[in-house]
């Protein structure tokens, strides 16, 4: 389950069809594969649950007095495990260029 803190990996970093309407409400968009650090979770506007991402902050919508955040659908939690592998494939990626 996600919590504040949690590391979560991008799975889908597609833009929404509406985003000529919306993209004005993001200073920052996600990457797919890319890991975050959630920093709150809360209701989205559209009814699901949206997360605001450590080092990543957007405007805030009016109307809704909330900062535009990310649909949870969109990452897939990610093990310590995982981090430290990752971590460890890009160290040695580092250290063959």
């Amino acid at each position: 389950m996600f919590a504040v803190g949690t590391k979560v990996v991008c799975i889908d970093d597609i833009k929404p069809e509406v985003w000529e309407n919306i993209k004005h409400f993001y200073n920052y968009w996600i990457e797919e594969n890319r890991i975050y650090t959630i920093r709150e979770i809360m209701p989205a506007k559209n009814g699901k649950t949206a997360f605001l991402l450590e080092g990543m902050h957007n405007n805030i919508i009016p109307g809704f007095e909330q900062e535009a955040g990310y649909d949870s659908e969109r990452f897939r939690e990610i093990t310590e495990d995982e981090v430290k592998e990752i971590m460890s494939m890009l160290e040695e990626e580092m250290v063959v260029t």
